[in-house]
This record gives structure tokens, sequence and C-alpha cells, in this order.
């Protein structure tokens, strides 16, 4: 009897002691699983541009629409978060070239989770789905990985908003540590590019064709304009007959040297807008064209040999572009300059168009000039004189431009 009575005894016991165990494990996992929700990364060194071309992982390039990232200076942030700028905030948007499409990526790092968490919904909660004016977004996300916060604005017709959700939410700190961005994505506050021509008089040799705008100095065009208060140009009125047409530049023995850098295409683009009131432009950016985005935006096929940016608008509804091309030789820039502007599609905005359409070369540079000047009729101004006056001013503003481009090039 005792022995049965020990057998009982260690068999309870036994029980007991896997009861507490299991328990003990249970408690553990439980742990475990609190402590790992609880943690919240917090990410230092971001490229963001690169975060934001990589939310496109899994989307075959023919679903997505061609887009490009900036990052965003305490002038232009609110423009596309919707929300004020604060100091210490670091942010990029990413969004087509073309107007019509109603697609946007905006991310935003703050310093810590919470304030991340603060500024997604107030992004959500201010935006405007309608920004694109001729489409609109359906579908509106605000999300947090950590302290970087994304606004969302895209259409369920190309499907992507799932997959980019997705990607976002797997980020870690291990493969952000992994992306980096070649992307140019714009000028940083308070930077100066340096300029080698800044305090040098602009000459011109005899070859060198440089248009004589009426009433217009390359060097230091005045702020004259019309009196009207909804006319937005700064040109002066001239009749179309005045309105000079800009002559091809003869060949030369003279050629561009061979160290030619992308960045000397940067320097000739921010020059482009001398004696053009900023308040009479939209805010712009410049953006290296490759082997994708090329044809594009010059309407010719791209070649390797080739270093080419594109100035544009950063909202895409506004009809200009500006392309500036190295080519290999001077010969090759004439005819390159003639195939832009033959081939150019005044229509790609699709909701609005260039009115003037013009291009030119000096040495081995090329340029086209899609722009257009918008005056709307007023009590002063009737619905013909303001066309009129468009037409006139756009192709003023052309001029300009390639004035600009020609005393540019060295």
């Amino acid at each position: 009897m005792k022995r049965i009575f020990a057998i009982v005894l260690a068999a309870m016991l036994a029980v007991t002691l896997i009861s507490c165990k299991v328990k003990n494990d249970t408690e553990g996992v439980d742990e475990k699983t609190e402590n790992k929700t609880d943690v919240v990364e917090i990410y230092n060194d971001v490229d963001l541009a690169a975060v934001a071309d990589s939310l496109y992982n899994g989307i075959a390039e023919d679903e997505r629409p061609f887009v490009m990232s900036m990052t965003l200076t305490s002038e232009d942030f609110e423009f596309f978060t919707f929300i004020p700028y604060e100091e210490g905030l670091e942010a990029v948007a990413n969004e087509p070239m073309m107007s019509s499409i109603a697609h946007s990526i905006v991310l935003v790092k703050a310093p810590t989770a919470e304030k991340a968490e603060e500024i997604a919904a107030a992004m959500k909660e201010n935006c405007d789905p309608r920004k694109w004016m001729c489409v609109e977004a359906d579908i509106v996300e605000g999300v947090t990985n950590g302290n970087i916060a994304m606004l969302l604005m895209t259409t369920t017709e190309g499907g992507m908003a799932d997959t980019i959700l997705n990607n976002f939410a797997s980020l870690d700190a291990e493969k952000i540590a992994t992306l980096k961005s070649d992307t140019f994505v714009g000028i940083e506050d308070d930077e100066i590019i340096e300029d080698e021509f800044a305090d040098a008089e602009v000459e011109t040799d005899a070859e060198d064709v440089v248009v004589e705008l009426p009433g217009v100095d390359v060097d230091d065009a005045p702020a004259a304009g019309f009196e009207e208060e909804n006319v937005p140009a700064v040109m002066p009125e001239v009749t179309p007959e005045a309105t000079p047409e800009v002559e091809k530049t003869p060949e030369a023995d003279k050629r561009v040297p061979s160290d030619v850098t992308i960045d000397t295409l940067y320097e000739i683009a921010d020059k482009l807008y001398k004696g053009i009131d900023p308040e009479n432009m939209p805010m712009m950016g410049t953006l290296q064209l490759d082997s994708e985005s090329f044809e594009y935006s010059a309407f010719v096929p791209f070649k390797t040999t080739y270093l080419a940016v594109e100035s544009m608008p950063m909202m895409g509804s506004t009809p200009h572009s500006v392309v500036i091309v190295k080519a290999d030789s001077e010969a090759e820039a004439a005819q390159l300059a003639e195939d832009m502007k033959a081939n150019a599609n005044p229509r790609k905005w699709i909701c609005v168009n260039a009115r003037s359409v013009k291009s030119a070369h000096k040495g081995e540079f090329a340029i086209l000039v899609m722009t257009s000047v918008e005056v709307m009729p007023t009590d002063k101004i009737s619905e013909e004189k303001a066309e009129t006056m468009s037409n006139e001013q756009s192709e003023e503003r052309a001029n300009l431009i390639i004035n600009n481009f020609l005393a540019a090039v060295k």
C-alpha cells in the first residue's frame, strides 16, 4: 500500500513540475513578444530618395509611372506635404513627370516616432487629392515606420497602393542601410552653386548669335510688363512681326572642352531664367536625363555619349520644359536641335499645352524650349486680346531663355 501511494505521489509531483515549466515558457514567449512590439526603429542616416525608389519593388516598369524624387526645402515643403515646415525635418517627394497621373509619395523623417505619427496624420488630414486638377487620387494613406512618415496619394486603377504600403512597412534598419540613390534631388536651402561665369562679362564671338529682343536686355532684363493685375508675364508687349526668329549658330572650330560634366549642364540650366521675374515662373527643378527618361523629354533617341538635363516645374500641370543636351560635335548638336524641335510634342501634358516651341545650339550644346505664358481675360482684356498676348509673351519667354543659354555656353 505504501508503495502504491509513493508511485501516485511521484506522478502528481511530475505533473506539477511540467505544468510550471509550460507556464514559465509561455510567460517568456509573451514577454519577448511584448518587448518586440514595444521596440520602435529610429533611423538616423537615411537616403529618403532611395527609400522612395525602393517602394516600387515588385511593380513592373510598364505598370507604374515614370517618377522622380526631389528633396524638399523649407520653401516647397508645405506644397507637397500640406503641413507647415518645422526645423529639423527632412523630406522628399516622389511624383510622376506627367501631370495627368494622380500619384504622389511623400516621405518625412522626424526626430522621433511620436512626431512621425503626428506628421502622417496631419498630412493625410490636410492633403488635397485633387491637386492635379485634371485627375484625382482615390487612395490616400498616412502611415509611419519608425520615425519616417509617409503620405501616399494614388489611384486604385494602377493597383500599386498595396505593394507600396507593404514595401514601406517591411523597411528596417538593415534594408535602409543598403539604399543609396543617384537621383538629382534639387538644391538645399542656402546652398550656393559655384559659378565660374558669375562675375564675368558676357562676351559673344562673331559666330555666336544672340537674339536682341525689343526692350529686353539679356544681361539685365527689366521687370516690365502689362499694367493689368491678372497678367502674369513680365516681358514687354510686341507684335508677332517684331518677334525675331532664333538663327542657327554657324559651324565653328571652337569646341567644348572634353572635361564637360553633368555639373556644367546644371550650371547652364541655373542661368536660363535670368531677366524673368521669379513670381511669374513656377517653382523649378533640374533633373538629369538617362537612357529611360531621355527620349520622353527630348523626343529623339538616346546615345550613351550624351549628357542631358531637363529644367521643369515641380508641379506637373504647368506646360514648361527646357532640355539641354551635350552632343559629340557641333554638327551633331545642330542636327539634334533641329530634330528635337521637329519631333517635340507641345501637348505632352495632356490637359495643357505649350504655346511656344523653340530650339537652338551653340558649340556641342543643343537646347529645346517648350513653354507657355497664360494671360487671363479681365474687364480690361478681352478673350481675343488675352489669347494674342499669351502667344506673344510665350514667344518672348522662349527667346529670352535661348538668349540666356547662348550667353552661358562658353
